[in-house]
């Protein structure tokens, strides 16, 4: 009898150890396929009005709904401006391929230098960067309404001299709750597909 109950005991052993087993492998599986593609909330984007190139008054929460990938440039910047616009240009080719600029996706680019580039200077920039105004909008408006956006932001600005303005790179990727889920330093053409793929992802999740 002594046998047949450790013989019992050792089987319910095994078997206990075996569910646990499976279950710590699909945690894993999960982790591995699932969680590691998920975007922790980094932040919240705070609302503001700004003026697009068509003179009119835009809020970041109407494209609430919409993924959104913010960044702040100025037309005159010979550094790290061309550059990031550029790469967005490229990420707007790939999404539209996809059929989802504009619609549900939206690229929202925020002057830095509002005293130099109103609607006019920055529609022809946009034209510069083959920019679809359909899903990206390009915002300036009075100093102190910046001004208010860029503390919101932490984008700290330094006049340089020769219309130079030093600032930190900053591109936020946000969701359609406005959630922040993902914030870019320097973003150059090689980072385009990769871009393009989390902003792609975060419409999935």
């Amino acid at each position: 009898m002594t046998g047949v109950v450790q013989f019992i005991k050792k089987q319910w052993f095994y078997g206990f150890a075996g569910l646990l087993l499976v279950a710590v492998m699909s945690g894993i599986v999960y982790m591995y396929a699932w969680g590691s593609t998920r975007f922790p909330v980094v932040g919240q984007a705070t609302n503001f009005t700004l003026t697009n190139t068509a003179g009119k008054p835009v809020q970041l929460t109407d494209s609430n709904g919409k993924v959104r990938l913010l960044a702040f440039i100025y037309t005159r910047c010979t550094s790290v401006c061309p550059i990031t616009t550029y790469t967005m240009e490229q990420v707007q080719s790939k999404l539209k391929q996809k059929g989802v600029f504009g619609k549900d996706v939206e690229f929202v680019s925020v002057t830095i230098d509002p005293e130099n580039d109103t609607p006019a200077v920055l529609t022809k920039y946009a034209q510069e960067y083959h920019a679809d105004l359909s899903g990206w909008e390009f915002l300036t408006g009075p100093p102190n309404q910046v001004f208010n956006v860029l503390k919101l932001y932490q984008v700290q600005t330094v006049q340089q001299g020769n219309g130079q303005i030093g600032h930190p790179a900053v591109t936020a990727l946000i969701d359609g709750a406005g959630n922040i889920r993902k914030e870019y330093g320097v973003i150059k053409p090689t980072d385009a597909d990769q871009i393009a793929s989390d902003i792609l992802r975060l419409m999935n999740q």
